[in-house]
């Protein structure tokens, strides 16, 4: 799986834990979810917001097979969205 750098930060982020954000002069930047989290937590004044990352777990279906989900938490001002991948 090739990872993308985040354009804030630089770390290298498997493309699950990334984010397209639009930003007020219509530039899009590439950011890892931390940095997302980040950003909007500022920008609505939740600055004790706790971005975190989960461990990814592995679950097999009833027919046996295994998968692994990924995790990622998004701050949406005054929601928090968790999605599985």
């Amino acid at each position: 799986m090739a990872h993308e750098r985040c354009e804030q930060c630089g770390t290298l982020t498997p493309p699950w834990d990334t984010i397209h954000c639009g930003s007020g002069d219509g530039r899009y930047e590439l950011l890892c979810s931390l940095c997302f989290n980040a950003r909007i937590a500022e920008s609505t004044g939740f600055t004790d917001f706790e971005s975190v990352r989960l461990d990814p777990i592995r679950m097999a279906d009833c027919s046996g097979e295994s998968h692994q989900f990924h995790f990622q938490i998004r701050l949406l001002g005054d929601a928090v969205a968790l999605d599985a991948f």
